[in-house]
């Protein structure tokens, strides 16, 4: 199982740049939910394009190569995208090794989830993060109170 970050996480990483640790829901990479939340956010890009480099708060998930040459599914904020690609800051620590100090670039096929933190309190998109928060309650497992909290304020586009 792998542990994944939460619309919690980045919240909080993006603000203060600390550590997370207990912001994550477990949850198997082969889940169909995930998969699903994935290809979601992917099919949704355009409605990400108008946030980046706005004021609000947004965060991209992405999977990047850590220092033991390990894949971690990590948040950043994105400071540009084009069709083709995405500048990042990663904001979530890696577990094993050093996190990238400068911009990341990647693919914007590589995006796993996208969020965007509205000024009235909504949070756009956050896909893999609901779909996470299904798959704990099915299987049993806990969900952080604080990812409870922000459930309800999940939206569309």
């Amino acid at each position: 199982m792998a542990l994944l970050s939460c619309a919690a996480a980045i919240a909080l990483a993006v603000r203060s740049g600390r550590r997370i640790a207990n912001a994550a829901v477990p949850a198997a990479r082969d889940e169909p939910l995930l998969h699903a939340a994935r290809e979601r956010a992917q099919t949704s890009i355009d409605d990400l394009r108008p946030y980046v480099g706005s004021p609000l708060q947004v965060g991209v998930k992405i999977p990047l190569r850590n220092g033991a040459d390990a894949i971690e599914h990590v948040w950043g904020t994105p400071e540009s995208i084009d069709a083709a690609s995405v500048t990042l800051r990663i904001v979530t620590p890696f577990v094993d090794g050093a996190t990238p100090a400068g911009p990341v670039t990647v693919a914007v096929t590589e995006i796993e989830d996208w969020q965007v933190f509205l000024d009235d309190g909504r949070i756009l998109g956050g896909f893999g993060t609901r779909a996470q928060i299904t798959v704990a309650r099915r299987d049993g497992h806990p969900i952080p109170e604080h990812v409870l909290a922000q459930e309800a304020r999940f939206v569309d586009a």
